[in-house]
Parts: C-alpha cells; sequence; structure tokens
C-alpha cells in the first residue's frame, strides 16, 4: 500500500479546513498529516505520495514557512513520487497573482522530478491572470 503524507500549514485555518477535507475524503487512517511549519526534507521523502497546500501572499509569494523549505526541497530526488497541490488565494484583492502558490511548488517538484495527476477544480473563481493554470 502506498504511503500519502498531506502537507500544509496547520496554522492556517482556510488551508487547514481545506486539507481536513482531503483528509475526510481519502480518509484518516489512510493519509498521515506532515505540518509544514516542523517539516524538513526526510519527511517528503518518507512517503510514495503526497499533497501539499499552500495559500498565496500578497503578490504572488509563497508563505515564510515555505520559502524557508524550498532550498532544501530543490535538492530532492522525487522520480517515481507522485504529488498533487491545492493552493489558496485572494482573488479579489489580488486577481493578478491568485494562488500563484501552486505554479511556484509545482515548478520545484517537477524539477526534482515528481509526477503530477492532471486534475482541475475551481468553484465560483473569477481571475484576469493565473500562473499555476498550467499545472
Amino acid at each position: 500500500m502506498k504511503k500519502i503524507g498531506l502537507f500544509y500549514a496547520t496554522k492556517a485555518d482556510k488551508t487547514t479546513w481545506v486539507a481536513e477535507k482531503i483528509q475526510k475524503e481519502f480518509g484518516e487512517d489512510k493519509i498521515e498529516v506532515v505540518a509544514i511549519e516542523q517539516a524538513w526534507q526526510n519527511d517528503f521523502a518518507a512517503y510514495d505520495c503526497f499533497i501539499v497546500g499552500a495559500s498565496t501572499w500578497f503578490d504572488g509569494e509563497l508563505p515564510t514557512y515555505w520559502d524557508e523549505l524550498l532550498p532544501e526541497l530543490r535538492t530532492m530526488k522525487l522520480k517515481g513520487k507522485k504529488v498533487a497541490i491545492f493552493g489558496l488565494g485572494d482573488q479579489i484583492r489580488y486577481p493578478e497573482n491568485f494562488a500563484d502558490g501552486i505554479g511556484l511548488l509545482a515548478e520545484v517538484f517537477e524539477g526534482d522530478g515528481a509526477t503530477f495527476g492532471r486534475f482541475y477544480f475551481f468553484r465560483r473563481i473569477h481571475f484576469r491572470t493565473f500562473q499555476s493554470v498550467a499545472w
């Protein structure tokens, strides 16, 4: 059985809300939660598949906890591992870069050799441009 890790900021209310829905869909006994605030490179290496979640801050930036981890993540070898990314953002105040954090994370994981699925679900979203739409 594949080992699945769910990585997200446990202190971010909206990201936590989405992550809890994902965990419920999979079944709490089938997916392990890893708080990104305490995650290390080795935590990602321990899973066959992982789901990562992040919000996009301000003008297209990742939150600090992801920024601090990115240099470490860029050195991983993830060939054969599958990753799914979910993201949140403010489409009203920042429509030019709504949820760009998805694309920023996808570039890192793709550079490490991870494989992505191709499923998109958008509900009640209106935006001008979206860097992450290709993912």
